[in-house]
C-alpha cells in the first residue's frame, strides 16, 4: 500500500452558482463516464505541439509530478466520446477529436511514473483567492481529482485539470465529501489549495491519467509547447 500522511486543506466560498447537478453524474466533470477512443500509436509522446500563442500562467503539466520535474513517458494518447445532455449520458460511438487548434487524439494522456511517487497541484500564474490559492477541488473521488483554476464551481471559464487512476489523498477526500458532496446540493464551499499541495499518490500500476479543459474545450495535452512549458525533458523510464 503507498502510504499518505493527514494534510489540512483550506476551504473559502466559490464564485457565482452552484453546480446544476451532482459531479459525479455530470459528464463535464466526471470524465470517467465518458468512453475513450482513437488510441494514437504506441509510441506516442509529448511533443511540441502546433504553433499559435501561448498562456504564460497556463498550468505547466510536469509539476503535478513532485518527484522529479521531468516530462513523464507517455503510455496512452486518446480522445473521449461526446455527452448528450438530453439525455445526460454517454455517446460511446461518437469521439470528439477536436480541440482549440485543430484535431487531437491526446485529449487524454496516460502518463507512466513511479508507483507512490506523490501528485501535487502543479504550477499556474493564476491566482484564486489571497494567500497564494491557485486551485479549487470540484471533484474528488478514491481514484481522481478535478482541480479549477478558477473560482467557478463548472469547466465553463477557465482552465480545468482532470487527474484520473490516482490513489487521492484521503484527508483531501475527506474535505471534499465534507463541503462538496453531502451537504448536496452544494452552494458554499469547496476546498482550495496552493501549488505544491497534495492531492494523491501514482497507484500501483504505475499510470495516471490526466485530461485538460480551456473554458470548457478540451486541450491536447501532449502539446508540448502550451502545457509543458519549462519542463528540462523526458524523465528516465521508471525501472
Amino acid at each position: 500500500m503507498c502510504t499518505q500522511g493527514g494534510h489540512s486543506y483550506a476551504s473559502f466560498p466559490f464564485n457565482g452558482a452552484c453546480s446544476d447537478r451532482h459531479p459525479a453524474r455530470h459528464g463535464d466533470i466526471n470524465l470517467e463516464l465518458r468512453t475513450l477512443g482513437f488510441d494514437a500509436p504506441h509510441n506516442a509522446r509529448v511533443g511540441n505541439g502546433v504553433d499559435g500563442p501561448t498562456d504564460g500562467r497556463a498550468p505547466r503539466l510536469h509539476t503535478l509530478f513532485a518527484k522529479s520535474p521531468g516530462i513523464p513517458p507517455v503510455s496512452r494518447c486518446a480522445a473521449y466520446s461526446r455527452w448528450d445532455w438530453s439525455c445526460n449520458c454517454n455517446r460511446p460511438g461518437d469521439i470528439d477529436r477536436r480541440f482549440s487548434g485543430g484535431v487531437s487524439d491526446c485529449t487524454y494522456v496516460e502518463l507512466v511514473a513511479e508507483p507512490c511517487e506523490q501528485l501535487v497541484v502543479p504550477w499556474t500564474g493564476y491566482e484564486i483567492a489571497a494567500g497564494g490559492y491557485t486551485a479549487m477541488v470540484i471533484f474528488a473521488e478514491d481514484d481522481q481529482v478535478v482541480l479549477k483554476f478558477t473560482g467557478e464551481d463548472n469547466v465553463v471559464s477557465g482552465y480545468t485539470l482532470h487527474v484520473m487512476g490516482i490513489r487521492t489523498n484521503p484527508s483531501l477526500l475527506a474535505r471534499f465529501n465534507e463541503l462538496g458532496i453531502r451537504p448536496w446540493p452544494r452552494c458554499s464551499q469547496l476546498p482550495f489549495l496552493k501549488i505544491g499541495e497534495p492531492i494523491g499518490v501514482v497507484p500501483r500500476s504505475g499510470r495516471v491519467g490526466i485530461s485538460l479543459r480551456d473554458t470548457g474545450t478540451m486541450m491536447d495535452v501532449a502539446n508540448a509547447r502550451h502545457w509543458w512549458q519549462g519542463a528540462p525533458g523526458p524523465r528516465p523510464p521508471v525501472s
